[in-house]
């Protein structure tokens, strides 16, 4: 299976610690989006959203989304989980990892693309400068409410890491350098944050 992939930037980073997290060895093939590469006529035939990561399998079948991948890498290789090993185990990871996106993830992709990364995205997506600052706001209030829920808790999950949590450890890594860092005073986000960071698979995508 190929990888195709860059360094630094939080999907394909999410999608790197769960391989390496289940030990899974691919070809990693790195894109250089900055040069638009993923937008080139040679990779919109293999995803035509233009994005990444993208998982190419044996026989040629292409996957896209970070969390259909991870899903694949599940069926494949399920030790250890990053999904869950019954029905209930699945569903609250399905469950968390969406309560991530919405709440923390996308408000900070939005107010990157709409901030200080607008005049890269302007050329790509449509911007809204003027909604950078509420979904900034929106991101953290999204924090302070995981810092609730973590409360007592080792994970989103309780004691087992799934994929929900690599997606908020990437994205508050990544924007952290962009004015979108966890504040000091959400210690239960943070003691989750750091135990992450420890991890050897996470180490690896640094």
């Amino acid at each position: 299976m190929k990888l195709y992939t860059a360094d630094g930037i939080p999907n394909p980073r999410i999608v790197d610690v769960a391989m390496y997290e289940k030990n899974l060895n691919l070809e990693r093939i790195i894109v250089d989006f900055l040069e638009g590469e993923n937008r080139a006529s040679s990779f919109l035939t293999k995803n035509p959203a233009g994005q990444i990561p993208v998982l190419e399998l044996d026989d040629g079948t292409i996957i896209s989304e970070v969390t259909a991948i991870i899903e694949y890498f599940e069926e494949v290789c399920p030790d250890p989980f990053l999904v869950g090993a019954t029905a209930k185990e699945r569903a609250e990871a399905r469950m968390w990892a969406r309560r991530v996106d919405l709440a923390v993830m996308e408000p900070m992709s939005m107010a990157f693309k709409y901030g200080i990364g607008k005049n890269y995205f302007e050329k790509r997506i449509t911007v809204y400068p003027e909604a950078a600052e509420s979904m900034k706001n929106k991101a953290q209030d999204g924090l302070v409410w995981l810092d609730n829920v973590l409360a007592g808790k080792q994970f989103l999950c309780g004691d087992r890491m799934t994929y929900g949590d690599i997606m908020l450890y990437c994205y508050t890594d990544y924007f952290k350098k962009t004015g979108q860092k966890v504040e000091s005073g959400l210690v239960h986000l943070t003691h989750v944050l750091d135990s992450i960071a420890e991890r050897s698979s996470v180490q690896k995508t640094a």
